[in-house]
């Protein structure tokens, strides 16, 4: 063989030896090392050895088994699935916390529910849609306190308040009485039976009263007070008092009211109105009161004389009116238009308008000589007067004189009566 084909057998055969070489100290590399004891032959550490090997398998079983599935996770999950599980966590979330809505929703469902709670505890019924109203009571089943009392006379009963006054929190009525409620800071007024059986006249003035279905319905009450309330709704209030004579509604806002005028016209009734203060411009709105006989209108916004035209073919029986407070008071006019439209007029803006009619002198005081004695007043121009013929005066006024034609001799009786002379001694006469 040639030395340069022998040189090139022994280059190939080396490299081989060297690559052969590296693999095996590759696969030594590779293959894990038997752990060695320190002392086989000793029986002590080979026990030692044994826990030792134990311990180290029990420890490596752990590990594994809490890697092998994060391991399979990362092996089997793709980008969108890793994705997903990311947006997972914040999904769940905003389903646990609700939107502004659903909020507003559950704090109005609540506060609905403690309403009805309330006005169930309060004995109101409640509609569908939220508004209360008047409790079903039967009021054929309750006693009227007054029921033997005429109209005429309860009228006379309210005017000087002839009744036993209770407050809300006094013991339990037995007797017909007036509730005084004034500025007591009631929302809802909750009756007893008591209450029902005995109230005729309840005055609520300076409450939080909305509507009728806060008063307390339905009782025999003939007078109602319901002044300074914030009403925005008079509707039900003749079911809830169907015998009532007297309604004040002062320095409510009437004229904001819708349905106010009609709510009030269906009280059966109703003789007597006071509205003073009450933001009243026109009655236009105003529903007929056939049987209304009073009606307080004083400081409102009543300005143009058309207006009484108005309110003369609504209450046809009116007998007494007050419109002072009002532009219309100072109206050049206003008396004749007064006079013409309203000839039933007894009283006139705080003022009698009766007129006198004579009686003759047996009729009005018996036996002139034989006066004696105390003598009623009459109805004068602010009811006040009495005739001063009786004191030695003659009346200057035929309205307050009880016999203006023998006005002169009744006065002369009297001064002698009494004895009365003049400076020189003279007997007067």
């Amino acid at each position: 063989m040639p030395l340069k084909s022998k040189a090139k057998a022994g280059a190939a055969k080396s490299k081989a030896k060297a690559e052969a070489k590296k693999a095996s100290a590759k696969a030594s590399q590779e293959k894990p090392l038997e752990p060695v004891s320190p002392a086989a032959g000793s029986g002590m550490a080979a026990v030692r050895q044994a826990r030792l090997d134990d311990a180290a398998a029990e420890q490596e079983g752990d590990v594994s088994s809490t890697a092998a599935p994060a391991a399979a996770d990362s092996v089997a999950k793709t980008p969108e699935a890793d994705a997903a599980d990311k947006a997972a966590p914040a999904q769940s979330k905003d389903e646990e916390k609700p939107d502004s809505k659903e909020v507003a929703a559950m704090a109005t469902k609540k506060e609905t529910e403690s309403q009805e709670a309330e006005e169930k505890d309060a004995g109101h019924a409640t509609k569908p849609d939220g508004d209360t109203v008047v409790e079903k009571v039967d009021l054929d089943e309750i006693s009227d306190p007054w029921d033997d009392v005429a109209d005429d006379a309860a009228l006379h009963k309210i005017k000087s308040e002839d009744w036993e006054i209770i407050q809300v929190d006094s013991e339990e009525p037995v007797a017909p009485c007036c509730l005084i409620a004034k500025d007591a800071d009631l929302s809802v007024f909750r009756p007893t039976m008591n209450h029902r059986e005995q109230l005729v006249s309840a005055d609520f003035a300076g409450n939080t009263f909305h509507d009728i279905s806060c008063v307390g319905g339905p009782m025999w009450l003939r007078f109602l007070g319901l002044g300074m309330n914030p009403l925005v709704s008079l509707n039900g209030l003749a079911e809830a008092f169907p015998r009532l004579l007297v309604l004040d509604v002062s320095f409510v806002e009437l004229s904001s009211i819708e349905g106010a005028w009609a709510a009030i016209a269906a009280c059966p009734r109703l003789r007597r109105i006071i509205a003073e203060g009450a933001s009243i411009t026109s009655f236009e709105d105003m529903v007929e009161l056939p049987k209304l006989q009073t009606l307080e209108l004083q400081d409102n916004a009543l300005e143009d004389l058309e207006e009484l035209d108005m309110l003369a073919k609504k209450c046809k029986g009116l007998e007494e009116l007050d419109l002072r407070e009002n532009d219309i008071f100072s109206e050049p006019g206003y008396k004749k238009a007064i006079d013409r439209l309203f000839p039933k007029l007894t009283s006139l803006d705080g003022q009698s308008r009766k007129k006198y009619v004579a009686k003759g002198r047996a009729e009005a005081y018996g036996d002139v000589k034989s006066m004696g004695g105390d003598v009623a007043a009459v109805d004068g121009m602010f009811k006040n007067e009495s005739c001063s013929c009786l004191e030695g005066n003659p009346c200057l006024d035929p309205s307050t004189c009880k016999d203006w034609k023998n006005r002169e001799k009744v006065a002369a009786e009297a001064r002698k009566k009494k004895g009365l002379r003049d400076d020189s001694g003279k007997m007067l006469g």
